[in-house]
């Protein structure tokens, strides 16, 4: 099970068919992953969000919600080779 002491972000993405590419490897190798869906239009207590800055017509040609991916700390390594994220740091 995750939980924010044992997790690490494995990536932040802004579309939703590279999301759903890495959840798939991940899948395939069994490796536990949590994904969080972030919407960039939502008021909140600090973030004002794009819509009420920039007017909704800014928001067409990009992702409004980005999509953070978590694996366990023990698991993130295994995770960026599946996943091709790159080499750990």
């Amino acid at each position: 099970m995750l939980t924010p002491l044992n997790r690490r972000e494995l990536t932040t993405l802004r579309s939703l068919g590279d999301s759903e590419r890495i959840r798939q490897a991940l899948d395939a190798q069994g490796i536990e992953y949590q994904v969080k869906a972030k919407s960039r239009t939502s008021i909140g207590a600090l973030n004002m969000g794009s819509r009420e800055l920039l007017g909704a017509g800014s928001l067409l040609n990009q992702g409004s919600t980005w999509y953070e991916i978590y694996v366990k700390k023990e698991d993130w390594e295994a995770a960026c080779h599946v996943t091709g994220l790159g080499s750990p740091r």
